[in-house]
This record gives structure tokens, C-alpha cells and sequence, in this order.
């Protein structure tokens, strides 16, 4: 850390201990948040610091997510914490900083230089061949709708080179690379209203961002408003999504998802509802993944037994073998572990343990503290080992969204992040090797 990262963390956790009757490890915990993200702000500038975003947004919705719920902004009858915020603490904070940690032992010593080199050379690789990367993923895209259940995840990830294709068209010589750009973040923007789903879209426009950071070498300043901007469309898509999700869900609103989702919007606003207590406990709701894990904490092991790395070990097998080589192959989603270790049954959604969550479920606290490391360690091991790969393939820095696309979301669990992470991983490499070898391309 630079020296604002620990006076951050130093001034936050000391104002709560000082002025709150918080736990130390609260303190701490909602101290290492702002540090960790004004770091990954501040290296915007020099990098792709997609360590850093992994690890923010899980303290966020671990720890600052959990703190404003125990602090009186959640009472949902369902998804509050069920553990005393010192037992939870005990489990979250060690957690997320040995996360951390793992990151920090094996990080890349020249990222910096790296990532300098790589813009450079990729400058000059032709537009065609973002084209060609941007018509093949809009043509997975709506390919999806009609293949075989066994092949949607191969041709989602296939979708995902339409935003690597605008990464390489805005990173060139182009001068439509503003319009393309443009029109992406339209397109999937029109697509998430229209399915009333907006995860991708949150994760495209942050990952994105990143790039666009880098690029434009704004200041800290200008990062900040950047930032409050963001969160404050976040804040209202996610005030009305309950409401406008109803109706597209319910078909009443078909062609006309733009005029409606406006019209929610601007209801908020007159009506001076935007910061209600309904709606504000509805955004913690949404931030807080601690409220499963804090349920994991009460039934297990008083009510379920640890797995003692059996779920881990089926995540291992399930993203590294085949379905033909593993027949009893589990089903990616959440819902089956998600029942097994809360004792609540979903059947429209799926909701994951988390990493953290799953941790505790297998291992217990101090367990879940070495889990978390070394899943630290496998993602900075998989981050360094692509950076070192930057010297001969130097726009494999433009792949880094598609690779990590899923690790960042700290709601899913290990089969969803192993599978996601390890089939990225492939297709890359598949793409590379098929361009440089089959279609010539200097990629």
C-alpha cells in the first residue's frame, strides 16, 4: 500500500472504535474497505488492477455489506445476520485480508511495465480483426437462444468476445472506436433491461471502466465523481429492479421496457422515495452476502455436519474433467449446496455460498482463513502467470475481463468460479492458437 491506503484504514477504524462501541475486528474490517479501493483507483493508472477489484468487491459485500446490517439497516425477516457480529467478524475479516494476501504474495513484480509494453504493441494490430471477434460474439449471442443445454455456456463465453473485440477496436488506431463502444454498452445496456437482468451489465461497465481509466490517465479526483456516478445509477437500477423485474417477468410491458424502467425512475425522484427506509434497507440487502454466510454459521455444524473439503474437491473435478470422464458431474448454480448447508430451498433463482461461505462450510473458521488463502494464491498464480504470457502474446492484457468475468462476483461459490475460470482459460488459449496458427493473425 501507498501511503493514503493506510491512512484510510488507520482514520476509519479508529473514528469507529472512538465513536462507536463496534468490535475491533469491525473496525478493522470496515477500515481495510476504503483503503482497498482508493488503491485500486489509484493504480487504474498504471494497470489493469483486477487483483485489487476482486478482492474490493469482496470486502464489500463481506464485511461493509454485513457492518450496515448489523447496525440497524436490515431487518428482513429472511436475509439478516444470524450470528453475532463478533462470531461473523471473527470468520470475515481474517477471511478477506488472507484473500488478500494471497494476491499480494504472488503479484507480477513488472506489472506496471508490462501492461505499458502491451497497450503499445496492441496499438498497432489491424481493426479487422476486432471486427471479426465482435461479429463472432454477437453471433454466439443469439446463437445461445437455440443450442443444445450442453453447449450454452460454451457459446456465452463465445458472446463474450464481442466486448474483447470493442477492448482491441478502442486500444487501436480505429476512429469509429467511440461509436463501437458506444454502441456495445447501448446494446447490452437495451439487452439487460429487456431480460430485467442486470449482473452483466454491471460487470461489463465496471471491467470496462478499468480500461477506460487507464487510457484516459485521469486524475483521483476525476476517478471519484466517476465513481459516485456509477454508484448512483447502480443505486437506482437497483431501487426499482423488484417492481420493473415484476413486469417484464410477467410479460405486461413488452417494447416498451425503456419508457417503463423511466418512468420508475422518475416516480422515485417526485415522490421523494429514492432514500426511503424501504429502499435503503433494500440496497443493503442486496450488498450484504454475509447474510448466507452468517446462516451457514448457525447451522453449521449444530444443525449440518462440515463437508470437510468435499464440495471443494467436487468443484476440482466438475471444472477440470469433462461430463463424459465425470458422469456424476454436479450442476453448476448454488441451489444444491446453497440448500444443503442453510436448510432453505429456492426454486427460481439460484443463490451461491460464496467462497467464504463455502470455506466456513467445509472447514470451519480458522479453516475457511487458510482456504481463502490459498484461493488468494490460485488467483494471483492464474493473474501473474497471464502477465508473464503479455511478453509474447502482449494483447492477452484485453482478455482479462473474459478470464475473470465470474471470479470477480463474490456471490458465487467454487464450482461456479473453478468451472467459469477454467474454460475461460481454454477458450483463450483455443482463440490464440487458432488465429496465430489457422488465420495468421498477429494477436
Amino acid at each position: 500500500m501507498k501511503r493514503v491506503e493506510p491512512i484510510l484504514f488507520v482514520v476509519t477504524a479508529v473514528l469507529l472504535l472512538v465513536l462507536t462501541d463496534r468490535p475491533l475486528l469491525s473496525a478493522i474490517g470496515v477500515g481495510f474497505v476504503p483503503a482497498i479501493l482508493y488503491s485500486f483507483f489509484d493504480e487504474c493508472r498504471t494497470r489493469i488492477p483486477i487483483d485489487k477489484l476482486i478482492v474490493a468487491m469482496a470486502a464489500v459485500q463481506w464485511i461493509l455489506g454485513p457492518f450496515l446490517a448489523y447496525s440497524g439497516y436490515n431487518d428482513h425477516y429472511k436475509y439478516h445476520m444470524y450470528v453475532e457480529e463478533s462470531q461473523y467478524m471473527l470468520l470475515a475479516v481474517p477471511g478477506v485480508l488472507a484473500f488478500w494476501a494471497g494476491f499480494w504474495l504472488l503479484r507480477h513484480r513488472n506489472s506496471d511495465g508490462v501492461f505499458r509494453v502491451s497497450f503499445q504493441w496492441v496499438r498497432e494490430i489491424p481493426p479487422r480483426y476486432a471486427y471479426y471477434l465482435i461479429i463472432t460474439g454477437v453471433a454466439a449471442s443469439f446463437l445461445s437462444s437455440y443450442v443444445p443445454g450442453g453447449l450454452k455456456f460454451f457459446f456465452y463465453l463465445l458472446g463474450l468476445l464481442q466486448y474483447i473485440g470493442v477492448l482491441y477496436l478502442f486500444f487501436g488506431h480505429s476512429k469509429n472506436k467511440y461509436l463501437v463502444l458506444g454502441m456495445s454498452v447501448l446494446a447490452i445496456t437495451l439487452s439487460s433491461l429487456k431480460a430485467a437482468m442486470f449482473h452483466d451489465l454491471f460487470l461489463w461497465v465496471v471491467l470496462l471502466s478499468m480500461y477506460l481509466m487507464y487510457y484516459f490517465q485521469i486524475t483521483i479526483r476525476q476517478k471519484l465523481v466517476y465513481f459516485l456516478a456509477g454508484a448512483s445509477v447502480i443505486f437506482l437500477i437497483l431501487v426499482v429492479k423488484a417492481d420493473y423485474r415484476q413486469k417484464i417477468w410477467a410479460g405486461a410491458i413488452t417494447g416498451q421496457e425503456v419508457s417503463y424502467f423511466s418512468t420508475l425512475v422518475k416516480t422515485q425522484i417526485s415522490e421523494n422515495k429514492l432514500f426511503s427506509k424501504q429502499n435503503i434497507e433494500g440496497i443493503v440487502v442486496r450488498l450484504n452476502q454475509g447474510w448466507i454466510i452468517s446462516r451457514i454459521m448457525e447451522q453449521v455444524p449444530a444443525n449440518v455436519r462440515h463437508a470437510d473439503g468435499e464440495t471443494v474437491w467436487e468443484a476440482a473435478k466438475a471444472s477440470l474433467l469433462p461430463r463424459f470422464l465425470n458422469p456424476g458431474k454436479v450442476e453448476a448454480g448454488g441451489r444444491e449446496n446453497y440448500t444443503r448447508f442453510t436448510l432453505y430451498v429456492i426454486h427460481e433463482t439460484s443463490m451461491g455460498l460464496s467462497l467464504l461461505g463455502e470455506g466456513y462450510a467445509n472447514f470451519g473458521i480458522y479453516g475457511a482463513w487458510v482456504f481463502m488463502l490459498c484461493v488468494g494464491l490460485l488467483f494471483g498464480y492464474v493473474f501473474r502467470k497471464l502477465l508473464s504470457l503479455c511478453t509474447q502474446y502482449p494483447s492477452l492484457v484485453l482478455w482479462i475481463p473474459l478470464i475473470f468475468m465470474q471470479v470477480v462476483k463474490a456471490e458465487t461459490e467454487t464450482l461456479v468460479v473453478l468451472n467459469y475460470l477454467v474454460k475461460a482459460i481454454i477458450l483463450t488459449l483455443v482463440v490464440f492458437y487458432g488465429a496465430r496458427n489457422f488465420l495468421r493473425w498477429d494477436i
